[in-house]
């Protein structure tokens, strides 16, 4: 139930249609933002990551405060390979998680050698 809430509200949550989200594995989701700028997409995230936290998830009688961390990346001309970036983007999210949960983290993208 929650993982349905969660994507309900990622859904509805000023993503645009022509925006990717999509759940990468457990509860990891991958979102793709199309022509936004890395300080636009951590911007987002961290919109999202405050939505999600200071609305509480109703579950059958229950109520529950749910966190996200979230890590962001971006492609560019010099790193335009998609595998790379979702990897840099997964490092930040261990970052993230590490520093205490419930963050938004980015890292740069390393230039191509």
């Amino acid at each position: 139930m929650i993982l349905k809430e969660f994507v309900r509200r990622l859904s509805s949550h000023g993503r645009r249609d022509y925006d990717l989200a999509c759940r990468w594995g457990g509860e990891e989701f991958l979102v793709l933002l199309n022509g936004v700028t890395l300080s636009d997409a951590v911007a987002f995230a961290e919109r999202f990551r405050l939505y999600v936290s200071e609305n509480p998830f109703e579950v059958g009688n229950q109520t529950l405060t749910v966190t996200v961390s979230i890590g962001v990346a971006e492609i560019t001309l010099c790193a335009p390979y998609p595998e790379r970036t979702i990897k840099v983007a997964d490092d930040a999210l261990y970052q993230a998680k590490l520093g205490g949960r419930n963050r938004v983290q980015y890292i740069e993208m390393p230039t191509m050698p």
